[in-house]
């Protein structure tokens, strides 16, 4: 990214590079649920699925780089905040799973990591 960046001298041309990457990353999916025979295979298709978000991130790379830093904060409070209390919860009290190694505190301070990761996520965004 760096090289690039020397190369090109503009953050522009690094930011295509990436918005081209994200969007080729976004359709790999698309082969895999067509070989299924759930999407039909069309030129119509590939043309509704490319064409919009690769207009909209050309002619308004702001946005683009606005909603990547959203749903990293989303992404980011749930993976590391929500989601392993949420597994730590259902393995302690809903599955009574005894573990050799369990890590110190009870409900109150899973409930207090929660209230603080849904906080930081209210201020993040």
């Amino acid at each position: 990214m760096g090289s690039l960046l020397e190369k090109e001298g503009s953050v522009l041309s690094a930011t295509l590079l990436i918005t081209g990457c994200c969007i080729g990353a976004g359709m790999i999916g698309l082969p895999v649920m067509s070989a299924s025979g759930f999407i039909p295979t069309t030129l119509a298709m590939l043309k509704l699925v490319l064409v919009p978000p690769t207009l909209l991130t050309l002619l308004y790379p702001h946005l683009f780089l606005r909603a990547l830093g959203v749903a990293g904060g989303f992404a980011d409070v749930l993976l590391f905040g929500v989601l392993p209390v949420t597994i730590v919860w259902i393995g302690r009290y809903y599955k009574n799973a005894k573990r050799p190694f369990t890590a110190p505190g009870g409900k109150l301070f899973l409930i207090a990591i929660l209230l603080f990761s849904l906080g930081f996520l209210t201020i993040r965004n």
